[in-house]
């Protein structure tokens, strides 16, 4: 029922790291023809287009928090959020990949989509160390009762 993929990345070498040491183990997603990979940051991308998705699925940097590089602080704060919204179809979900939880960023989150929650991840380490990690579910499109 997928009929296109957008892939947004800033960092050449990830790309690079894809096709040489991953894209066997995920079933080669980037030649699907369904696939478009834009080398660009995403918030400059998503500024640039009209294009409206059924959803958005957003990691950048670590979350609202936890900002390796400050100029992603516009992604999270509410003018970025508003644009965010502004790119989804009326019943489409944003969601957020965070290395942590922020109370503060899920209201603003609930103040601009209406709806948006937070859900705790466990994954583990190259190393096998247990992490958690946040992600945020907001928009019209996702309802809690039935996790579409």
């Amino acid at each position: 029922r997928v009929r296109h993929v957008d892939v947004v990345e800033i960092e050449p070498v990830l790309v690079i790291w894809h096709y040489k040491y991953l894209s066997h183990l995920a079933g080669h997603p980037l030649d699907d023809p369904r696939v478009h990979l834009i080398q660009a940051d995403v918030v400059n991308y998503l500024a640039s287009t009209q294009a409206r998705y059924d959803v958005l699925l957003l990691d950048v940097d670590n979350g609202p928090e936890r900002l390796s590089v400050q100029a992603n602080r516009r992604l999270y704060e509410a003018a970025g959020l508003q644009h965010l919204r502004q790119r989804l179809t009326p019943s489409g979900v944003l969601a957020i990949w965070s290395a942590e939880r922020s109370e503060a960023f899920l209201d603003s989150l609930r103040e601009i989509f209406g709806h948006a929650e937070a859900a705790e991840v466990m994954d583990r380490t190259p190393e096998g160390r247990a992490i958690t990690a946040t992600i945020y579910l907001a928009g019209g499109g996702w309802d809690a009762d039935t996790r579409r």
